[in-house]
């Protein structure tokens, strides 16, 4: 880099008329001449005193004045030089100044990002053989991969990497999956619980029976009005064995009291005969839609399906799940006889739930979903079919779910039509 000095004060100096010395010489030797062209050594050059000028008038201040504005000058030469070094510029955007043309920095840039959140945790034992392993980031990044050799697929959904496991994994077997990316590779290591082997013994199952624990399960649906509804039930739901062989599995739904696990008589039980078995030790079984009464209105629940997985000792079902969807059109009048159809949508849309249409192409129907339903054994009881059952109204299921839920509902919706 070349030093490239100020030319305008220079250039003033220069052409400017030099001022006469009228002042009476000392030695007679001055004339004021030696100090013009001492004016335009020093320009840029010369930093020390006019050691040759013997006037100590006003010639001498100027010399001094010109000396300060040599040095400062000669400052900045050493700052400008400073930087014309040749070394990196840590504060650029990646350029290098060479002293000549720049260059760019090609090096690989910090990682900003990391792994924030990981299902199963590391170290982490009794886990379900069928979840997916989720590692959450603090930022998407499509270029993540999983590393394992657990057979399986992997997606990636926003900052959320998933890896599905393909068969589901084994019982009592510890398992490791990792994630890579520019932070390097984070790994869980964990254990699964003992489901997901097969049933020791399939047809000791028939003449089972099991408490389908309604009340500490999660209700994922409705969003708003399903843990309401789970304090509201007084019954469970009885899951019968009636039969198996074939991978298939024959089932019987009812209900049972929680407190002396003896069967609800009342309530109509509901029967599904071929249920898949095929991925023994879970089942899935969906009945034909059921017809439901309710205090003289009847109303349908449509595909209620039921799924669950049995220990490989068949003395209990874990991770059992039902579905379904409820027309609450015809339930409207029992709320409000005067209000439209969707009286329930509306009371429950302030829960922040919705309506959706319903198999037969009404409009109103609720989304039901239970999961995680714990079913022990009930020792001692096989499910008795029930076809003359009393008054639905104290049902739970076959009924129960839906009328449980719609009990709820309109309960709230009677409460919330006194207040107005």
């Amino acid at each position: 880099m070349r030093l490239l000095l100020p030319l305008a004060p220079i250039l003033a100096l220069a052409c400017a008329t030099p001022p006469i010395d009228t002042s009476t010489p000392s030695g007679g030797h001055d004339t004021g001449a030696g100090d013009t062209a001492d004016t335009g050594k020093d320009s840029g050059r010369d930093t020390s005193t006019d050691t040759a000028d013997t006037d100590t008038g006003k010639d001498t201040g100027k010399d001094t004045a010109d000396t300060g504005k040599d040095t400062a000058d000669t400052g900045k030469d050493t700052a400008d030089t400073g930087k014309d070094t040749g070394t990196p510029d840590t504060s650029d955007s990646g350029w290098v100044d060479s002293g000549d043309s720049p260059t760019f920095d090609t090096s690989t840039p910090p990682c900003r990002n990391s792994v924030r959140r990981v299902v199963p945790r590391d170290g982490a034992t009794d886990v379900w053989y069928q979840d997916d392993v989720a590692f959450t980031l603090m930022r998407p990044d499509a270029t993540a991969t999983i590393v394992t050799t657990v057979p399986g697929s992997s997606s990636i959904a926003g900052n959320i990497v998933t890896f599905t496991p393909s068969p589901a994994l084994a019982s009592s077997t510890t398992y490791t999956v990792s994630v890579s990316g520019c932070w390097g590779i984070e790994s869980t290591t964990f254990t699964t619980s003992t489901y997901g082997s097969a049933v020791a013994d399939p047809a000791a199952l028939v003449d089972q029976a099991y408490d389908g624990q309604l009340a500490t399960a999660t209700w994922t649906e409705p969003a708003g009005t399903g843990s309401l509804m789970a304090s509201y039930l007084t019954s469970d739901l009885l899951i019968g064995v009636t039969g198996e062989g074939g991978g298939t599995i024959d089932l019987r739904f009812g209900a049972v009291d929680p407190t002396t696990l003896a069967q609800d008589l009342a309530t109509n039980t509901v029967d599904v005969v071929g249920a898949d078995f095929s991925a023994d030790p879970a089942f899935t079984a969906t009945a034909s839609d059921l017809t439901v009464e309710l205090m003289g209105a009847s109303t349908t629940f449509f595909a209620p399906t039921v799924s669950g997985t049995f220990a490989p000792s068949g003395d209990e079902l874990s991770h059992v799940t039902i579905t379904g969807a409820l027309d609450t059109a015809p339930l409207a009048p029992l709320m409000d006889p005067s209000g439209p159809d969707s009286a329930i949508c509306d009371l429950i849309a302030s829960f922040g739930d919705t309506c959706t249409a319903c198999p037969d192409g009404s409009p109103y129907c609720v989304a039901v979903q239970v999961e995680d339903i714990a079913a022990p054994a009930i020792p001692g009881l096989s499910a008795a079919e029930v076809t003359t059952g009393g008054d639905p109204t104290c049902s739970v299921v076959s009924g129960a779910l839906p009328l449980g839920w719609a009990g709820l509902v309109l309960l709230l919706g009677r409460r919330r039509r006194d207040r107005l």
